[in-house]
């Protein structure tokens, strides 16, 4: 199989959409492809980790056993508290993946996309770096799945940092900047109509109670959706969506339907393999 050097695999976020990300993940685990680079944003963070250190064979069972996590406890709201327990779900996931550290000793850069909601800007953080220490990546590791208002805000360095899907949730330009010459993005289809409709509903909810001191009503209404993605010249590019709806919502997920997603997307990559060797 012909792949153009540097490879770069680019994962957006898409909330538990992400199971199919984790199935196309294990199918290129699993031929052994080499990887020189993986850009993350959002739940794209928590599948690019374990493609980074080598443990895909353990992403499947991860996603199968998200459903058994209490992801919404209404119960919480008599606390006071957000009823989404989702930062709970991403620290057991990130657990799973052993210490940030080990990024220095993988092949492939690991670059990942997170919201400075204090500066309101995007920053990339390379977990190869010598920027950041242990506690501070694995914090920023968090933060890139950190959805305003249902997650807890995490601060590194004296600056709040949240969601990088808000800025930047198809990180291709981090990939372009290091020379990247062949790129499969592995997205999720449209986007989820949680930015549609949810996010309305806690810009009110914002408007009534603001809870959050950093700008969280600006960084909602700066929202980044998909936009077309266009493939510079002399870049190989492969823009990877479920070829079949996926049957995912945001609470309601059942183990039959993370299968699902997850058969779907080893399906798609054996797919894109096979056109490659045509």
């Amino acid at each position: 199989m012909k792949i153009k050097r540097p490879f770069a695999i680019v994962l957006p976020g898409g909330g538990f959409r992400g199971a199919y990300q984790a199935g196309a993940i294990t199918e290129i685990g699993r031929l052994g492809i080499e990887i020189d680079m993986v850009a993350t944003a959002s739940v794209g963070t928590c599948n690019g980790a374990a493609l980074v250190l080598g443990m895909w064979e353990m992403l499947s069972e991860l996603w199968e056993r998200a459903v058994d996590l209490k992801i919404f406890q209404p119960s919480l709201l008599l606390k006071g508290k957000s009823p989404f327990a989702i930062s709970d779900v991403l620290g057991q996931f990130s657990e799973e993946y052993g210490r940030p550290g080990q990024f220095n000793e993988a092949q492939s850069d690991f670059l990942v996309s997170v919201t400075n909601a204090t500066k309101m800007v995007n920053e990339v953080i390379d977990f190869k770096s010598t920027q950041w220490n242990f506690s501070e990546l694995q914090n920023l590791y968090l933060a890139s799945s950190c959805i305003p208002y249902i997650c807890n805000r995490i601060e590194v360095r004296g600056d709040w940092y949240v969601d990088g899907g808000f800025t930047n949730n198809c990180p291709i330009n981090y990939v372009l900047e290091r020379g990247a010459k062949e790129i499969w993005v592995i997205g999720m289809g449209q986007p989820a109509t949680l930015e549609k409709t949810f996010f309305s509903v806690v810009k009110h909810s914002l408007k009534i109670c603001p809870k959050k001191k950093f700008r969280t009503l600006q960084l909602l209404n700066h929202m980044v959706t998909e936009q077309p993605i266009l493939s510079p010249q002399n870049i190989t590019f492969h823009n990877i969506t479920p070829s079949s709806p996926l049957d995912l919502g945001h609470l309601r997920l059942t183990r039959q339907k993370i299968k699902s997603a997850i058969d779907l997307g080893r399906r798609d990559i054996k797919q894109i393999l096979i056109s490659k060797h045509c």
